[in-house]
């Protein structure tokens, strides 16, 4: 069922676990990949690392590239900048991944933009 801080899905309605659970135990493994699209279920280790290696050679999105232009730029600083005023969590906006989108995650993005 996951553990909150943990990047693991946690829904306090259980859906997902009843889906997946046998006997009311969840004892393999459910791979989700970006689009939320079911890839796995089981619990072999060669499989899960396959799965996983797939996903990420389909994902294109760069760290920092807020509007997935395949480029960094002040462009996506500006996108940090109203996810923070519009006061909207945005999951790729949060670049330190501390499910808040602050300051911090703007000086990592401008860290990006010069190469630091």
């Amino acid at each position: 069922m996951g553990e909150e801080g943990v990047p693991i899905i946690v829904e306090p309605n259980y859906q997902l676990f009843d889906w997946f659970s046998i006997d009311s135990y969840l004892g393999v493994i459910v791979i989700l990949d970006p689009n939320m699209v079911y890839r796995y279920y089981g619990s072999d280790t060669n499989q899960i690392f396959s799965i996983i290696e797939e996903i990420l050679s389909e994902t294109t999105w760069i760290i920092g590239d807020i509007n997935f232009d395949e480029t960094i730029d002040i462009l996506d600083v500006i996108l940090i900048v109203n996810s923070i005023l519009g006061d909207d969590y945005n999951y790729y906006s949060d670049l330190n991944q501390d499910q808040i989108v602050n300051i911090q995650d703007i000086i990592i993005l401008i860290a990006i933009i010069l190469g630091n």
